[in-house]
């Protein structure tokens, strides 16, 4: 029994995949909260948990994803947190990770192509969000190892 509950690295990739994509395909423009990425974090505005003190289940909050000691790491921070500056909850979503990688797709106009790119500056894009976010990663899995990498399409994209 115990062997059956227990999950699988593979399983919690599949998992954190889900919740991720889900994440980013629900994100959409919020001035206060704008799209920012590096090349080993990001954020963006979504929906998240609120407080019902503050009127219900959910609510429009700021979540960020990085690279930390431990695997991928998720920071979750509602309205309230956001406006007191605190830095609201953290949990690590995936463990076993290392050279953790992030890359943005945008419309480069000066160029009339599509360029990926390693940052993603709210300045600089005049508060846009990029059409994609590839992330790349090393994943331990019980063979060793393995290269993964996923690109997730935003459907707010500019």
């Amino acid at each position: 029994m115990r062997k059956l509950a227990e999950t699988s690295p593979e399983e919690d990739l599949a998992i954190f995949f889900e919740k991720f994509n889900r994440e980013l395909e629900n994100s959409f423009h919020q001035k206060e909260i704008p799209f920012e990425g590096e090349k080993e974090q990001f954020s963006f505005a979504t929906t998240v948990l609120s407080d019902p003190a503050v009127g219900g289940d959910l609510g429009i909050g700021k979540v960020t994803y990085f690279s930390s000691r431990s695997g991928i790491t998720r920071r979750q921070q509602n309205v309230h947190d956001i406006f007191e500056e605190e830095n609201g909850a953290e949990r690590i979503v995936l463990q076993g990770v290392s050279d953790f990688h992030l890359e943005y797709l945008g419309y480069e106009s000066g160029e009339s192509k599509y360029v990926w790119t390693e940052d993603w500056d709210p300045v600089e894009k005049k508060g846009t969000i990029p059409i994609a976010v590839k992330i790349q990663f090393l994943f331990k899995n019980e063979t060793g190892d393995v290269v993964v990498k996923r690109s997730v399409f935003i459907p707010s994209a500019d």
